[in-house]
């Protein structure tokens, strides 16, 4: 909701010491949604590039591209069925929901967050997690393999094993080497 996001925003500044533009929080929301964890690492980006002054455009580029946020969605994608999936994909594309509105699938993803409704029309609850839900099909980034299926996909930054993103089994220290050593492997 609007207060809880509120909130979101109000406690992160506090803990970050940062004050956000009305452009920049609103970035935030189209981004994020009211995620705590997405906010949480949208806050640590801007943090550490705030003396870059970067403008709202070249802001949300940058999130859009963040591979610890492209991993929440990644994770919150993961865990959906096969049929959730099919549902995601076309409110992410979209498409009419007319024969969908009463279907279970679209109360639970509704009732989780995932999808917000706005009258006639659904729309997932963030762009990270529209990117995500998007890049179902998509084979057509450029990546780096390693043996054993480990990936160093170089657009966002994210190293998956298996299809399965490792960010959340290693230290930021660990995962800044292990990419180190896939970008470069001799």
């Amino acid at each position: 909701s609007d207060k809880d996001f509120d909130y979101m925003i109000s406690r992160l500044s506090s803990e970050f010491s940062i004050t956000l533009s009305e452009e920049e929080i609103q970035t935030l929301k189209d981004l994020c949604g009211g995620h705590p964890y997405m906010l949480k690492v949208a806050f640590r980006v801007i943090s550490t590039h705030r003396q870059a002054k970067l403008s709202t455009k070249e802001l949300e580029q940058l999130l859009l591209e963040h591979y610890e946020l492209q991993s929440v969605a990644n994770g919150l994608l993961d865990v959906r069925s096969d049929n959730e999936k099919s549902v995601l994909k076309r409110v992410s594309e979209g498409k009419s929901m007319e024969n969908l509105e009463k279907d279970e699938r679209v109360t639970f993803l509704e009732n989780m967050g995932l999808i917000l409704r706005d009258g006639n029309r659904y729309s997932p609850f963030s762009r990270v997690f529209q990117g995500a839900v998007q890049g179902l099909d998509k084979s057509g980034k450029k990546f780096v393999e390693a043996n054993g299926g480990l990936i160093l996909d170089q657009g966002s930054g994210a190293i998956l094993l298996n299809g399965q993103t490792v960010e959340e089994k290693l230290t930021r220290q660990e995962y800044s080497i292990l990419t180190m050593f896939l970008k470069d492997a001799n």
